[in-house]
C-alpha cells in the first residue's frame, strides 16, 4: 500500500484533542491527544479506509499523532482563546484548512492553499462563539472535504459550567432554550439531572462514491461541477462508521450465562459511573433522566434526515444560530430532522422513559432475562424455565418464541431503540447490503440517575 495508511472499520471513530483551559468531555479522553506547547500538528494523508463489506477505499484524511481518522480529530476549544494550528501536508496537491462561520462571520478562519510538502504551516485564530463548527479543505470544493479532509470544532462557554447552564453558557432568563434546560432534572416531565457537560456526542455524517475516490487515488483531476452533478454514493456513515460499527456497542461486551453454559453477564454502570461505551461508539447510552446532546454536522453531498426512536429532541441551533425568540419562541420538538450539505445542528435528547412503555412488564420478568421477543402473554418466565431445562427455542408452542442475543442484567434493562435516517438509501452499503448504512442504536441503561452525579 506504499506509504498510505490503512483505517480500519472496527478501529476507525472519533479521535479527540483539548487546547488551551477547555476539558475534554469523557466520553472522548480515551482517545486525547496531547497538542505540543506550540500548537496542535496536523497532517493531511492518503489513507486506505476500510469499508464495512471490506473494500479498501483510497481517501484522503487529517492525521494527529501519526494516527490518521475520517473524520478528523474532534477539537476542543474554549470561546475566545486563541488557537494555533501547524499542518503538513503530505500529498500531491495543494490543500488548505477552513472553518466556516455565520452570516455575520463568514469565515473563523481560512488559509491559502498549503503547497505539496509543506510541514508545519501555522494556521491561527480565535475561537469563536460557544457552538459546532465544520473544519474542512475548501481546495477545488468540495472535493477534499468529500474525500475525507473534514472534522468538527467544538467551542465551549468560558464560564465555568453552573446547573442549568446550556452549550452556550447562561442565557438570558426568557430564552427558550434557558427555560428548557431550567426544566431538565427540575420539571415533573423531566425527572432525573440537569445536562451537564460530559453527556454530548458528536454525529457526523457522510457517504461516498468510490468512483471519485478512484480517480484521486489515479491521480487524475476531478471536477467540482462534475462531482456535484453525478455523484453517486454507495457508503454511508456516521463517524466514518457504518451499519455494525456504528450502531454496535464496542466497548461493552455483555453476554448471559446463568444455566445456559455461556459467559456471566456484566452489570452495567452505576448511575454515577462512567460509561466507557461512549469513548468510541456513536450511540447513546445513559440513565433516565441524563439529558445527552447531539452536535450534528453533515459533511457529505447528500440529503440526510436522521429519525430517533424513544425520544423526540430539542433542537437549540441551527448553523450557528440559537433558536429563541427569533423562532417565535420555540426551540423545535422534532422525532426527525433534515440536514443538507454542510449544515451544522445541536439538539438535546432528554433521554426520558416513552409514555407507551409497559412499566409493568419489567417488573415480571426475572433478572437477566431480556424484554426483546417476549409474547403479548408475558410467557417470558415460562420460556425461561423451558430454556434452563434444555427445551430448545424450536420446541416452542405458537406465540412462545423469543430472542435470547440480548444478555444484559437487570429486569428489562438496558433498553434499545435505533437511529436512523429516513433516506432509506442511506441504510444500506455497496448498492442494497441493509442495514449497513448510518444507523446507530440510543440505550436507557437503568432507572432515574442520582442527582447532581457526574455522568
Amino acid at each position: 500500500m506504499d506509504r498510505r495508511e490503512f483505517i480500519k472499520k472496527s478501529a476507525l471513530g472519533l479521535t479527540a484533542v483539548a487546547l488551551g483551559s477547555v476539558a475534554l468531555p469523557p466520553m472522548f479522553r480515551r482517545t486525547e491527544a496531547l497538542a505540543a506547547n506550540g500548537g496542535l500538528d496536523l497532517e493531511i494523508v492518503d489513507v486506505y479506509h476500510e469499508m464495512v463489506d471490506g473494500q479498501l477505499i483510497y481517501s484522503w484524511a487529517f492525521s494527529i499523532g501519526g494516527v490518521p481518522s475520517i473524520p478528523g480529530p474532534a477539537i476542543f476549544v474554549t470561546e475566545g482563546e486563541p488557537v494555533t494550528l501547524n499542518i503538513t501536508n503530505r500529498l500531491d496537491e495543494p490543500h488548505s484548512f477552513a472553518i466556516k462561520g455565520d452570516n455575520s462571520n463568514p469565515f473563523v478562519v481560512n488559509s491559502p492553499p498549503i503547497p505539496p510538502g509543506t510541514e508545519n504551516y501555522p494556521v491561527s485564530f480565535t475561537a469563536p462563539a460557544p457552538g459546532t463548527y465544520i473544519y474542512q479543505d475548501l481546495v477545488n470544493a468540495p472535493v477534499g472535504r468529500v474525500l475525507g479532509l473534514h472534522g468538527v470544532l467544538v467551542v465551549m462557554p468560558s464560564k465555568s459550567f453552573a446547573a442549568h447552564d446550556t452549550p452556550y453558557g447562561l442565557l438570558a432568563a426568557a430564552n427558550p432554550i434557558q427555560m428548557l434546560f431550567n426544566d431538565l432534572g427540575f420539571a415533573p416531565w423531566f425527572p432525573g439531572d440537569c445536562w451537564r457537560p460530559e453527556r454530548q456526542v458528536l454525529w457526523v455524517f457522510s457517504e461516498l462514491d468510490p468512483r471519485y475516490n478512484r480517480m484521486a487515488e489515479l491521480g487524475q483531476t476531478i471536477d467540482p461541477a462534475d462531482l456535484l452533478k453525478n455523484y453517486l454514493p454507495s457508503y454511508f456513515f456516521i463517524n466514518g462508521r457504518s451499519g455494525y460499527f456504528s450502531a454496535f456497542d464496542h466497548v461493552h461486551h455483555y453476554n448471559m450465562e446463568h444455566d445456559l453454559a455461556m459467559p456471566m453477564p456484566k452489570q452495567i454502570p452505576p448511575p454515577d459511573g462512567f460509561i466507557p461505551a461512549q469513548e468510541f461508539d456513536t450511540d447513546i447510552m445513559a440513565y433516565q433522566g441524563q439529558p445527552i446532546l447531539i452536535r450534528n454536522v453533515h459533511v457529505g453531498l447528500d440529503t440526510h434526515s436522521p429519525h430517533t426512536h424513544a425520544n423526540h429532541c430539542y433542537m437549540l441551533a441551527q448553523n450557528g444560530v440559537l433558536l429563541g425568540d427569533a423562532r417565535q419562541g420555540a426551540c423545535w420538538w422534532v422525532d426527525t430532522w433534515t440536514m443538507l450539505p454542510e449544515e451544522r445542528m445541536d439538539l438535546i435528547f432528554p433521554m426520558i422513559m416513552p409514555p407507551d412503555i409497559v412499566t409493568a412488564m419489567p417488573a415480571n420478568l426475572p433478572a437477566g432475562v431480556p424484554q426483546i421477543g417476549l409474547p403479548p402473554d408475558l410467557a417470558g418466565y415460562d420460556i425461561w424455565e423451558k430454556l434452563k431445562n434444555g427445551t430448545s427455542q424450536e420446541g416452542f408452542g405458537p406465540g412462545e418464541e423469543s430472542h435470547w442475543n440480548v444478555a444484559h442484567s437487570g429486569p428489562g434493562f438496558p433498553m434499545a431503540w435505533p437511529m436512523h435516517s429516513h433516506q432509506e438509501i442511506s441504510q444500506t452499503a455497496a448498492g442494497g447490503n441493509y442495514p449497513q448504512g448510518l444507523i446507530t442504536h440510543i440505550e436507557i441503561l437503568g432507572d432515574f440517575a442520582k442527582k447532581n452525579s457526574p455522568m
